[in-house]
């Protein structure tokens, strides 16, 4: 690993940068790197059957996890719009999933929706109970269909990219935040500013999000449950 493996070193905060580089230099003499490092799972496929798995323990609250393909990574033309219709999908109490599943209809404990732009995957995980596993994937299923179609009421996509906007504004005061975005810069040699990443946000469309929608397939479910359906 120390001989092969891609190596960044983040520092943020008040320091002396000549005299910080000169401390790495002396302590951490990594040799350079001749390995082309591929830091994206490729791995898609067309998904013909769902995989479905019901697993019983002794739990006191059922657990759902749907996990879909989603062939959108970061850097490709709809990152964007792929972060903006998580963000309108599930990521925030003011997501679709949350305001329709969990406080209109009182189907769930909670739920949210998790994208990985590296592997192009996107995960809905929700705390349900058991009895209601099957109406509770209809509802999600229909969401995404409407977002799909554009059925939405425009407000909320705005909501999305509010929340997004505020997380990216926000993160600018955390020095681990910042040490991330660093070191992202550093693996994929793409420096954007806080000012474009808005701009970017600020101009994914309904079409936009009707097309990235049209990505997503589901390939496994997973419900964790108890005994007597608890």
């Amino acid at each position: 690993m120390i001989k092969n493996d891609k190596i960044t070193v983040s520092i943020v905060g008040d320091v002396n940068v000549e005299n910080t580089v000169a401390i790495i230099n002396k302590h951490l003499p990594f040799e350079n790197r001749s390995k082309k490092i591929d830091l994206f799972e490729q791995n898609n496929k067309e998904i013909t059957t769902v995989k479905e798995e019901i697993i019983v323990q002794d739990v006191q609250q059922a657990k759902l996890a749907m996990g879909y393909r989603f062939d959108v990574r970061y850097l490709d033309d709809d990152y964007y719009p792929a972060i903006v219709f998580n963000s309108l999908l599930g990521s925030s109490s003011d997501s679709l999933l949350h305001m329709r599943i969990r406080e209109e209809l009182g189907l769930v404990y909670f739920i949210n929706s998790s994208y990985d732009f590296y592997k192009g995957v996107l995960f809905i995980f929700s705390g349900i109970d058991a009895s209601k596993y099957e109406i509770v994937q209809e509802e999600i299923v229909k969401i995404i269909t409407n977002i799909e179609l554009g059925k939405i009421d425009l407000k909320f996509l705005e909501i999305a990219k509010l929340s997004l906007i505020n997380s990216i504004i926000e993160s600018h005061d955390s020095i681990g935040t910042q040490a991330v975005r660093l070191e992202r810069q550093d693996f994929f040699n793409n420096e954007i500013t806080k000012e474009k990443s808005i701009e970017f946000i600020q101009a994914v469309t309904l079409e936009d999000i009707k097309k990235v929608a049209s990505k997503v397939s589901l390939d496994t479910k997973v419900l964790l449950r108890g005994e007597n359906n608890e």
